[in-house]
């Protein structure tokens, strides 16, 4: 819902022909229709954790949404594109392997961790970190940039 605001704040702020570049985590609708339904299931449960303990009332926009608020605003689409494979020729997606190595970071400094924090947060971070590197995995969730330039 605040995107109408965001992107007509952007456009006001940008000179005639200035470009703005969105680097934005996205929910591709495409791949979630095709998962199994106990797969769909799963994805739900995550989102709503995501939600609730990570992002509190975070949602994860559609590429279809960028663009067409974007352009209501006044921004015309120059380029968009996934980072996932981006300079990687073993098709591994690059934000999953990042929250893999976070993930590993966490677990190995852990103690110290939970005495900065709690183990309910610990628990709760590394649970974050696993399943999101699951779900850029199975390319549901998806990191794309989008270049913009206002019209």
């Amino acid at each position: 819902p605040q995107y109408p605001r965001f992107f007509e704040t952007a456009r006001r702020v940008l000179p005639k022909d200035g470009k703005m570049l969105l680097h934005t985590i996205v929910f591709d609708r495409d791949v979630f229709s095709k998962l199994p339904r106990d797969q769909k299931k799963e994805f739900m449960q995550y989102g709503r954790f995501i939600v609730t303990d990570i992002f509190p009332h975070g949602e994860l926009p559609r590429s279809e949404q960028i663009k067409e608020e974007s352009a209501k605003a006044g921004f015309e689409l120059v380029h968009e594109e996934s980072l996932q494979n981006l300079a990687r020729c073993d098709n591994q997606p690059n934000y999953a392997i990042t929250l893999e190595k976070w993930a590993e970071n966490l677990e190995a400094n852990r103690d110290q961790a939970i005495v900065l924090t709690d183990q309910a947060f610990y628990d709760m971070y590394m649970k974050y970190l696993i399943q999101s590197a699951y779900w850029f995995r199975q390319r549901v969730i998806d990191v794309r940039q989008f270049l913009l330039k206002a019209a």
